[in-house]
């Protein structure tokens, strides 16, 4: 064999040493940062800010309404009334911002501190669906109390046949 072909023959076995250990370096690397990634799990989804401005209300149809809102925000209380001082259902946090949409209608969300029973909806009558939020949690604040935010007003039916529409 000529001394050239030698000279060659080690210079590509020294490329190849050199490739595979640059290859052995970046897979350690890689399969080291896939296990934090096991154990740390995906990113967390960014937190749901509070309410503090105006939401949109929209309410589902049927005699058990779902209450929704947006933009996605917490708030603290959710009222349904047939008119002034005719609440028929409600539910309410002490003090903070914990509710997330959707409501269902007699359904109390967790972190609620009361627990009324809701008056059964009388179909094709009008009913307004109210949301707030507490500015404050200090009773002592000029802000305390919840600032309505939210307003629907909704018309339980009851279909053709006579059935609720649930």
């Amino acid at each position: 064999m000529h001394w050239s072909a030698r000279v060659g023959s080690r210079r590509l076995l020294r490329c190849f040493a050199v490739g595979f250990a640059c290859f052995l370096g970046a897979s350690t690397l890689s399969l080291s940062s896939c296990d934090e990634c096991a154990t740390t799990g995906p990113p967390d989804p960014p937190p749901v800010l509070e309410c503090n401005g105006p939401v949109t209300v929209t309410v589902s149809p049927g005699m058990t309404p779902t209450f929704s809102w947006t933009p996605d925000c917490t708030l603290g209380r959710l009222i349904v009334e047939a008119g002034p001082g005719e609440e028929y259902w409600g539910t309410e946090t002490l003090g903070t911002n914990l509710y997330r949409s959707p409501i269902v209608y007699g359904v109390h969300p967790p972190g609620s501190v009361e627990q009324q029973i809701p008056e059964p909806l009388t179909p094709g009558m009008v009913f307004r669906v109210s949301v707030f939020y507490w500015a404050t949690a200090d009773p002592n604040s000029l802000d305390a109390g919840g600032r309505l935010i939210g307003q629907a007003e909704f018309t339980p039916m009851v279909d053709s046949l006579g059935v609720r529409n649930e």
